[in-house]
């Protein structure tokens, strides 16, 4: 059931995990970036409930447009990264792309409609699922 449902916002939005990936910095000059971009920079995470356990997932989002995920739940747990781009404005409305492979190996490709508000990444899938994730 867990895997499932990874794959499926991994194929629509990108559900993932992460033990606890390192959002150090990175020497990336920031005055290349827009706006939009400079803004998703960090992690996020949420936590919520899935059949009586506790589910969390975890993006970061690094400056050089590469991105790892991790979807933790007790009996299992997923890490994947990959690239991802930005249109639009993060603030308002935006479209994250993101491509990686899934847990079987294979190249997805996944664009999630997104806005950020308050320290809240909000992202929604193609199925109309939508996650709210919070800077860590």
């Amino acid at each position: 059931m867990k895997q499932i449902k990874f794959l499926s916002f991994l194929m629509m939005g990108i559900i993932a995990c992460l033990g606890m990936t390192s959002c150090g910095d990175d020497d990336d000059d920031d005055n290349d970036l827009s706006e939009t971009t400079s803004a998703l920079i960090g992690t996020w995470q949420t936590s919520y409930y899935d059949d009586g356990e506790t589910v969390t997932e975890t993006f970061t989002f690094k400056k050089n447009g590469t991105f790892q995920t991790t979807f933790k739940c007790p009996h299992e747990s997923y890490k994947t990264s990959g690239t991802y781009s930005v249109s639009g404005d993060i603030f308002s409305h935006a479209i994250i792309t993101m491509e990686a492979r899934d847990v079987d190996g294979e190249w997805v490709r996944v664009v999630a409609d997104a806005y950020i508000t308050n320290n809240t990444l909000v992202m929604t899938n193609d199925e109309n699922e939508t996650y709210r994730y919070t800077r860590k």
